[in-house]
């Protein structure tokens, strides 16, 4: 799926090209319907959570991918519990927030 490779590229590929990604990542959101978002999620989100981990420009990216995803899916996601582990995000973001900068 050409969304889970953008999402790599996102979280492992050069600095250069991050931007690119992201954006490329953030259009096709915005032009996904629900029947493939559910897929889309289900990929690319495992990588996504896994970027949150990594230097402050992978995060940046990695958040506004997923805000993306949720204010766009937002709904379809509190309908399929499936899709995204809610204790598991509230920790990551719980984690970002309590960082010092």
């Amino acid at each position: 799926m050409i969304a889970e490779k953008m999402a790599e590229r996102v979280v492992e590929g050069e600095k250069e090209t991050r931007d690119i990604y992201s954006l490329a990542m953030r259009s096709i959101i915005n032009e996904l319907n629900d029947e493939y978002a559910i897929a889309m999620i289900k990929n690319v989100y495992p990588r996504l959570l896994k970027g949150m981990a990594g230097a402050l420009e992978i995060r940046e990216e990695c958040l506004d991918i997923l805000a993306e995803i949720f204010k766009r899916f937002g709904n379809l996601l509190l309908k399929n519990s499936t899709l995204v582990n809610k204790d598991e995000l509230m920790k990551v973001i719980t984690e970002q927030l309590s960082q010092e900068r």
